[in-house]
């Protein structure tokens, strides 16, 4: 019994990895008895040979580059992928491995660096993504983990600083962002959060400083910036108020330093300043107005003394000075 699986054995591996041994391809009967069809590069260097039987690719096809390096190996039965797929860069270090069953990808396809240290991996069934698809630093740490499907992302994605350190997380439902999304600083401290409704963010989107204050928040609905959006500076007092309708900057926004003293007041009108920006001074004394249209200054702009009094006025039109600019003494007085 042992000889007879011998005598069916042997020749098959011989066929499989013996492809230079056959003879060349001529004609179907060629292929229907066995041969091998090669392809040149124009070097004369051999390209790629193909074992055909029974008039069907079946062996391992193998390409090479200019060098004469190995370039790919695939591995036929009866005419469909069997087995796995293998890379390899010009110097003939393996690159990637994907192992196929009739004709499908079908396991774990590995990725390497040209350490042979792997880089990535990911899991197939019936030639979908399914499982998890992971990818790696150079110094072997996991990077990147994504869960998958049925060939789309469903669950959530993690990322890691290189000490393996949560980076973010994100999510996913049917392939699209769906649920809460957050990024860290390098010691673990949030960064900042939002969520997601059908791959739209929708809700809160918040951002903090290395502390852990607060440092920006803004509502969106539909993936679109809508409401006020506010800054605070470290010390938790406000720094900022932007309002937005559609992602777009409509009202006046307003900074403030971190005394909570008022600094600008700047009016917007579908995101571009439209009307008399305000600036004042750390007693929010006014210092400056300066009239806008359409995002340009358009009109006389004017400064003024810590008592109030005009100081200076400059014209201007399309946001080029249009006349003379006229100088006040304390008293309000031309000089």
């Amino acid at each position: 019994m042992l000889k007879a699986m011998l005598h069916v054995i042997v020749p098959s591996l011989l066929f499989m990895g013996c492809t230079q041994t056959l003879p060349e391809c001529k004609s179907d009967e060629d292929k229907q008895r066995g041969c091998a069809a090669r392809e040149y590069h124009k070097n004369g260097r051999l390209e790629r040979e193909t074992p055909y039987k029974d008039n069907k690719r079946n062996g391992v096809e193998r390409g090479y580059y200019e060098n004469g390096r190995l370039g790919r190996e695939i591995p036929y039965k009866d005419g469909k992928v069997e087995g796995v797929e293998k890379l390899y860069d010009e110097n003939g270090v393996l690159r990637r491995e994907t192992p196929y069953k009739d004709n499908k990808r079908e396991g774990v396809a590995k990725w390497y660096y040209k350490k042979k240290q792997l880089i990535g991996e990911t899991p197939y069934k019936d030639d979908k993504r399914d499982g998890v698809w992971k990818i790696y630093y150079g110094n072997g740490q996991l990077e990147k983990e994504t869960p998958y499907k049925d060939g789309g992302v469903n669950g959530v994605e993690k990322l890691y600083y290189e000490n393996g350190q949560l980076k973010g997380e994100t999510q996913y439902k049917n392939n699209k962002r769906d649920g809460v999304e957050k990024w860290y600083y390098r010691s673990g401290q949030l960064q900042y959060e939002t969520s997601y409704n059908d791959d739209r963010m929708e809700g809160m989107w918040k951002e903090y400083y290395k502390s852990g204050q607060l440092e920006k928040e803004a509502l969106y609905k539909d993936d679109k910036r809508n409401g006020v959006e506010k800054g605070y500076h470290e010390n938790g007092r406000l720094k900022s108020e932007a309002p937005y309708k559609g992602d777009k900057r409509e009202g006046v926004e307003k900074l403030y330093d971190e005394n909570g003293v008022l600094k600008r007041e700047t009016p917007y009108k579908d995101d571009k300043r439209d009307g008399v920006e305000k600036l004042y001074d750390e007693n929010g004394v006014l210092k400056r107005e300066t009239p806008y249209k359409d995002d340009k200054r358009d009109g006389v702009e004017k400064g003024y003394h810590e008592n109030g009094q005009l100081i200076w006025e400059t014209p201007y039109k399309d946001d080029k000075v249009e006349g003379v600019t006229k100088w006040y003494d304390e008293n309000g007085v031309l000089e």
